[in-house]
């Protein structure tokens, strides 16, 4: 769904994650998958650049050096190559040479690389121009929160909501998100394992099925509740009997919390 509304918005390019969908694809990452990118292509019809997400991780490169990622990311349908910001010139210098034994060998088409190339080529002047691949103009702040707004996925009906309080469950960020705000500025701030105030509240977590703590506190929370996963939107781990709605909303951007705000006054919830 979030790949489809930023399509539907006109991205110019997008990220890809090296995550396994074993649904699609058992054997290969996401960034190295050309089945899971085919649905880019086909299934969703996108014609911009696809960026991968850096090469260095192990995501990627732990079964395999970096270079061999870096080939099979463009075999897969990946137009721009990404590694971390502390790799040195000779590191670039290998891919590039892995790249060309690619093509000397018939590895890797020359087309693809053609492909690859014209894309990127025309990313910086379709940012420029303010254009996207799909010809409209950058996305006004109205339209960014109904993008957000179509990739959130809300999880049964919400409760009255009237004077609700924001709760945030204090957790360590993952290095890819890294320290920063997130979410709804919080009327109350608690730790991982204490308990809850008692409801209605708007309850806060990131990636809550990987914290057994975050979802005991949840199954013990008394309503009304509502839960807001700003992190992975994993399965209901510890708290499956919990009656408490939760809201998915798949990135933390200011148009992802501006679309939740909206959802949650609809309910009643005012700030």
């Amino acid at each position: 769904m979030p790949f489809a509304a930023a399509v539907e918005a006109g991205a110019a390019s997008v990220m890809t994650s090296h995550l396994m969908v074993p649904a699609i694809d058992p054997r290969h990452p996401a960034t190295l998958s050309a089945p899971v990118l085919d649905l880019l292509r086909s299934g969703l019809g996108y014609d911009g650049a696809i960026v991968s997400d850096a090469l260095d991780m192990a995501g990627a490169s732990g079964e395999r050096s970096i270079p061999e990622a870096a080939v099979a990311a463009l075999l897969a349908g990946v137009d721009l190559l990404c590694t971390g910001p502390d790799k040195d010139a000779a590191l670039v210098r290998e891919i590039q040479a892995a790249i060309v034994r690619a093509v000397r060998v018939g590895r890797l088409p020359l087309e693809r690389l053609v492909d690859a190339a014209d894309r990127v080529d025309r990313l910086p002047r379709t940012v420029a121009r303010g254009t996207t691949s799909s010809g409209s103009w950058h996305l006004e702040p109205r339209q960014m929160v109904a993008v957000a707004r179509r990739a959130c996925i809300v999880e049964g009906p919400l409760p009255d909501l009237t004077g609700a309080v924001v709760v945030s469950v204090a957790t360590e960020a993952n290095i890819a998100v890294g320290a920063g705000r997130w979410g709804i500025d919080p009327e109350v701030t608690v730790r991982e394992g204490e308990a809850l105030p008692d409801g209605p509240l708007v309850v806060q977590v990131r990636d809550g099925h990987r914290r057994p703590q975050v979802a005991a506190m949840l199954a013990a929370a008394s309503g009304p509740v509502v839960v807001v996963e700003w992190g992975w939107p994993g399965p209901r781990t510890g708290w499956e009997d919990a009656p408490h709605p939760r809201l998915c909303t798949r990135g933390n951007g200011r148009p992802s919390i501006a679309a939740v705000e909206e959802i949650l006054r609809e309910a009643g919830w005012q700030r």
